[in-house]
């Protein structure tokens, strides 16, 4: 990530995974207000997404996602979570984050919306 504020870093993150999306053919659509429940909208053979993007600059030293990146969201508000690291993005359905232990990230861990 470049250097910045938090909010350009948070931006940059969002057009990343907006970026990726639009080369796996869906439509996306990014919220222009920090008050939305979720940052992208992505449409593809007629499902609507809802994603919420989280910035991880590194993972814990168990190499997991902490639980204090994806906690603070109610159940249907957020359809995946897009975790963008400097060299990937590593998206989990939001089902799978409704836990109180942090993401255990495996080589097959992220799944494609």
């Amino acid at each position: 990530m470049s250097n910045g504020n938090a909010v350009n870093k948070g931006a940059i993150a969002e057009l990343r995974v907006g970026v990726d999306l639009l080369s796996k053919g869906y439509h996306v659509f990014r919220s222009e207000s920090p008050g939305c429940p979720c940052d992208i909208v992505a449409i593809k053979d007629g499902e609507c997404i809802k994603i919420e993007v989280r910035t991880v600059f590194a993972k814990n030293k168990r190499g997991d996602i902490p639980q204090s990146y994806y906690s603070e969201h109610l159940p249907g508000f957020v359809d995946w979570w897009a975790f963008v690291f400097p060299e990937e993005i590593v998206y989990i359905r939001a089902e799978n984050c409704r836990s109180t232990l942090p993401i255990q990230l495996s080589p097959d861990a992220s799944q494609a919306p």
